[in-house]
């Protein structure tokens, strides 16, 4: 992309706000992740600038700031409407822990700053006021070769930082570029360091790999690399592990593309995807095409829980995962009745649609046999679709009487009776429908 082009891609008021800083003689340049970004034409949330200014500085220039970073120089600015994140160039001095740098040193140049920074496509500077690119490590050149590159000796990268193993993984997974030759081996080297990072940034750049067109590239990259086994242990024995004659595949690969086949926007439904089979091993009974894996759903849901706590999801997140996990086997046919949909309806509430989804995926990635399945779970989506249609009382508040028509009806006080009097009816509803009208349910009142 030449000069003028990549000056063609930037928005007037990221202009506006680097001509602020530039005004009151500081240095200012986009960095990082924005310039990555405008040079592979990707969409730009928020906008990463490296200046000369300190943070104390920078609150000074712009009114809506925010210290979101402070200790490593980092301002967040909202101005125009556009949200930056503006870091003070700055230089590091070991990294004790492999996760944050003991000191961090401003008063640095630019180039110095480049240099601390972990892939050569994340270190690039470009300044659009001047026109000027500043490219020390050849950034560009491998955002063209589409190549992941540590800036400097890979193993020096990752010992620093040990997250950068697996967001090394992320960026070629995302971006789908390749990794340099000396990644793979730099992170088997430095495993250690990896160990010590928070699981929550773990779970992040997971969520992250997640988002990838395809996220099973990153998967296998981190399998090779032994990441895999130290964030998901579980899953090793999936790998290599054969299944019976309705799979054409070996579980870990049919797991693999269960994730790849749900949707990108929904990160944590795909790692459930990569999940949901990890009890097979545990339940297998019989042997080769013949074999079975009792029960292998609801101890993958338990499995999977303890996985997404290990991760520290929020709850809700956890008791998805676990709904979605332990209802896996839906096993519909066309002979199901009404009644049968409207409590697995019941039973899923507002995920009833996703666990249609994810049957689609694991059917699709089971390879055999796929026509036929799809075809029956888009016959219990028409009839949950008609279903809803019909808006069977699935709540109280829809039944045609209520509790002053029960102690009417029956001469009774308020009490736990005329609860269960309701409920009864309810019940009686959700199998027949047709019951709730008020004069029927007025006379079954006597009755229940």
């Amino acid at each position: 992309m030449h000069h003028s082009e990549l000056l063609s891609k930037i928005p007037k008021e990221v202009l506006l706000l680097l001509q602020v800083i530039k005004k009151n003689l500081y240095e200012a340049y986009l960095v990082g992740g924005s310039v990555r970004d405008i040079l592979l034409n990707r969409e730009i949330d928020d906008w990463d600038v490296g200046t000369s200014a300190t943070p104390a500085q920078i609150m000074r220039l712009f009114k809506k700031t925010y210290p979101t970073g402070i200790r490593h120089g980092t301002v967040t600015v909202i101005y125009k409407g556009v949200k930056f994140e503006i870091t003070t160039f700055r230089g590091e001095s070991d990294y004790r822990d492999g996760r944050h740098p003991e000191k961090v040193r401003f008063g640095v140049s630019i180039e110095e700053d480049l240099s601390r920074r972990d892939f050569t496509i994340n270190a690039v500077a470009y300044d659009p006021l001047a026109n000027v690119i500043i490219d020390p490590y050849g950034g560009i050149k491998d955002l063209n070769q589409r190549l992941i590159k540590c800036v400097g000796d890979a193993r020096q990268r990752f010992s620093e930082d040990g997250l950068r193993s697996l967001r090394a993984i992320r960026f070629a997974s995302i971006l789908g570029f390749r990794l340099h030759k000396d990644i793979l081996p730099a992170i088997k080297d430095t495993l250690s360091v990896f160990r010590k990072v928070s699981i929550e940034r773990v779970r992040e750049e997971i969520l992250k790999i997640m988002g990838a067109v395809k996220p099973s590239g990153g998967i296998i990259l981190m399998e090779k690399s032994g990441l895999l086994e130290h964030i998901f242990p579980e899953l090793k024995p999936t790998i290599g592990f054969e299944q019976n004659r309705w799979h054409k595949y070996d579980l870990f690969t049919h797991s693999l593309k269960t994730m790849d086949y749900l949707p990108p926007t929904d990160p944590e439904l795909r790692l459930v995807g990569l999940l949901h089979d990890v009890a097979k091993p545990l339940c297998k009974i019989g042997e080769n095409e013949n074999a079975a894996y009792y029960g292998h759903d609801i101890k993958g849901a338990e499995i999977v829980s303890e996985i997404f706590s290990r991760l520290k999801f929020p709850n809700k997140s956890i008791k998805r995962a676990e709904l979605i996990v332990a209802n896996h086997m839906i096993g519909y046919s066309s002979d199901w009745t009404d009644a049968a949909v409207r409590r697995l309806m019941k039973k899923l509430g507002a995920e009833v649609r996703n666990l249609i989804l994810f049957q689609k995926a694991d059917v699709r990635a089971r390879g055999k046999a796929v026509k036929s399945s799809i075809r029956l779970l888009e016959e219990l989506e028409a009839r949950i679709d008609m279903l809803e249609k019909e808006s069977s009382p699935i709540n109280l508040n829809q039944l045609k009487v209520n509790g002053y028509d029960v102690m009417r009806v029956r001469n009774i006080p308020p009490s736990p009776e005329v609860g269960r009097i309701l409920k009864r009816l309810m019940e009686m509803v959700i199998e027949r429908p047709e019951l709730n009208r008020r004069d029927q349910l007025l006379k079954l009142i006597k009755t229940v």
